[in-house]
């Protein structure tokens, strides 16, 4: 008798089986209202970072306009993906320094996050 290890054709195929039926799950599971929105205003708030470290290399005031539908960064443009942000505007100076002290609120259906935009520094914070 020969005590051979490894695997059978049948466990083979069953595991093979589950694997293919999650695959085929997966693309149409939807991440959380949430999470999307979390991720959609860490988006922005790296956008908002490309623009503020643009503003210092290149030595030039980089204006920021929020708009209903986006933002806009000098010729850049972010898209909201179904979010609402209100339509404020500042700039960031050449010594990447913001122009105003600023709250915006962008929303997406009942939830709600802050934008804090600090004099001085320059600094981003999305609450």
């Amino acid at each position: 008798m020969q005590n051979e290890k490894g695997f059978t054709l049948v466990e083979m195929l069953v595991t093979i089986s589950i694997l293919l039926l999650i695959m085929a799950i997966f693309p149409f599971l939807k991440p959380s209202r949430q999470l999307a929105f979390t991720c959609e205003t860490e988006k922005l708030h790296s956008f908002l970072l490309q623009a503020h470290m643009k503003a210092m290399f290149t030595k030039k005031n980089m204006y920021i306009q929020f708009q209903t539908d986006g933002v806009q960064a000098g010729e850049e443009f972010f898209i909201y993906d179904n979010m609402y942000c209100e339509g404020k505007a500042f700039h960031y100076t050449k010594q990447g320094t913001i122009s105003q002290a600023q709250t915006i609120t962008c929303s997406l259906q009942n939830k709600k996050k802050t934008i804090v935009l600090q004099l001085g520094s320059g600094a981003i914070d999305v609450r």
